[in-house]
Parts: structure tokens; C-alpha cells; sequence
């Protein structure tokens, strides 16, 4: 019981593992869903926090894209960095990166024509950490029977190794 979670600990500390790792987690259909959601709030929450402190657009990006932590919602990022480099509207490069649902390029593009860019990602956030919240939620109550059986067959087995000792002496006598 204790071996392979120490096992797996000391192969999540590598560089390698912890790739690895993190792809199996982003291929379970529930994981992988929450992992983005909380990707898309971590950008959402500093690139507001960010913008609202006075930080410099791109820079704004560039910090956020490394605190997102997630492969799709950075290649996200990247490609609306690239649009907005090249002169075109932040909005048109998150909807071209085809990443974030039509709500986000909405957002962004009402808070570039409004020049309100940190209200609409304050939304944003609001909106998608609640979404995060229930699919937490959702998960919990998934692995709440799992638990449950887990432990009750510990429990099973540690009741029966106290007392088979006991049955077994009777049949002796």
C-alpha cells in the first residue's frame, strides 16, 4: 500500500514522469476536462489581475501564459499573442487558436471594443471557476461510493485477519 504511491512520487518528481503523468491525467474524460478549466481560470484570473495592476498587454500575456500551466490553453495563448503582434485584434487570435469556447472570444472582443479588457476576463473568471467548481463537485460525488467500498473492504479484510486466528483455534480444540 505504501510502495507504489511512493513509487509513483519519486517518478512524478523527473522531468519525464511528470510529462507523463500529466498526459495520462489529461486523457481520462473528467481529469483532462477539469485540468482545462483550471488552465483557463489560472489565465483568466492573472491576465485580469495583470491588466488591472497596469502591466503592459503583451507582458500581461507572456506571465500568463506561463501561470496557465496547460498545453491547449497555452497554444491558445501563443496564437493570440501572434495575432496581436501583427497588429490584428487579441479576440480574432483566440478565436483563430480555436481553443477557448465562443464565450471567451466574445468577452474579449467586448472588452476590447469597450476598453475594458480587465472587466470582461474578471467575468470571465467569475463564470469559469464556477463551471470548475461543479465538475469538482460532480467528481467528488463520483468517488464518493468508490471510497466507500475501498474502505469498507479494508476494514473487511483487517476484521477478517483478527479473527480468523480465532475461528481457526476452535477447530483445533
Amino acid at each position: 500500500f505504501l510502495g507504489v504511491p511512493l513509487l509513483i512520487y519519486q517518478y512524478s518528481t523527473t522531468s519525464s514522469g511528470k510529462q507523463n503523468i500529466r498526459s495520462l491525467v489529461r486523457s481520462l474524460p473528467l481529469f483532462g476536462k477539469i485540468q482545462f478549466q483550471a488552465g483557463m481560470v489560472r489565465f483568466f484570473r492573472s491576465f485580469h489581475s495583470l491588466l488591472k495592476s497596469g502591466v503592459n498587454f503583451l507582458e500581461a500575456l507572456d506571465v500568463s501564459y506561463d501561470v496557465a500551466d496547460h498545453p491547449g490553453v497555452q497554444k491558445g495563448i501563443k496564437s493570440a499573442r501572434q495575432y496581436v503582434t501583427s497588429g490584428q485584434s487579441f479576440s480574432r487570435g483566440l478565436e483563430a487558436s480555436g481553443v477557448f469556447p465562443d464565450l471567451v472570444y466574445q468577452m474579449a472582443q467586448i472588452g476590447e471594443e469597450s476598453g475594458k479588457m480587465e472587466k470582461s476576463f474578471e467575468k470571465l473568471t467569475v463564470y469559469y471557476e464556477g463551471i470548475l467548481d461543479n465538475l469538482i463537485s460532480g467528481l467528488i460525488k463520483m468517488i464518493e461510493p468508490l471510497l466507500m467500498v475501498f474502505l469498507g473492504g479494508i476494514i473487511g479484510v483487517m476484521i477478517l485477519a483478527l479473527y480468523l486466528p480465532v475461528f481457526n483455534m476452535g477447530e483445533l480444540i
